[in-house]
């Protein structure tokens, strides 16, 4: 499935001490298709200011601009729904974070994957539950929920994903938290391999 970017199927016939340069460094001739490790493509988005209620899906992200830029090409974002840069395995790591004046359970966050751009599966879910914080000001309970997922993109143009904001029961003001100079509610994208 996924292919390792290492030396370890790299012909080292050619690498002997007669081959390197005044510096003692490996001539870029011959490390030819040989990738130079780590990821290919990572990318940060967060949700822009806080919203209550349920949304499905928000549509207020932006790419995480704060001492920061993504690797690769990147994620690309309309009304809620992200599409994939190039196909492989990624890695989505999503958290939802905010607060509601009263005690709340199971607290939704979901990962929609789809591979036809049509009918989308929830491909991991997490639940949370709210907890009192003494530090509040206004005397809200907050909750942190999280979850990921590894995925196999195959097609670009088919293969998307978006994020599910939810919960159980009637909360009065369950809100979830967003901010456009820090992350608050944010999801990670990384490209772990190729298919």
């Amino acid at each position: 499935m996924t292919k390792a970017r290492t030396l370890a199927n790299f012909d080292t016939t050619n690498i002997n001490p007669s081959n390197l340069d005044s510096t003692g460094t490996i001539p870029s001739a011959l490390l030819a298709g040989v990738g130079g490790g780590g990821l290919e493509e990572a990318d940060q988005w967060r949700i822009t200011s806080e919203f209550t209620g349920a949304a499905s899906p928000p549509t207020n992200w932006e790419r995480n601009d704060t001492f920061s830029d993504k690797v690769g090409t990147g994620m690309t974002h309309s009304n809620g729904y992200f599409s994939f840069p190039s196909t492989g395995i990624y890695l989505i790591d999503f958290r939802r974070y905010g607060y509601c004046p009263n005690k709340a359970a199971n607290i939704h966050a979901t990962i929609k994957f789809t591979h036809n751009n049509s009918n989308y599966t929830t491909v991991a879910q997490g639940f949370g539950n709210t907890e009192p914080n003494s530090q509040d000001p206004s005397n809200n309970d907050h909750y942190n929920t999280h979850t990921t997922a590894i995925v196999n993109v195959t097609d670009t143009s088919l293969n998307k994903v978006w994020f599910g904001f939810s919960h159980y029961g009637s909360v009065s003001s369950l809100t979830s938290s967003g901010n456009s100079n820090m992350n608050f509610t944010h999801a990670t994208f990384l490209k772990l391999g190729e298919t």
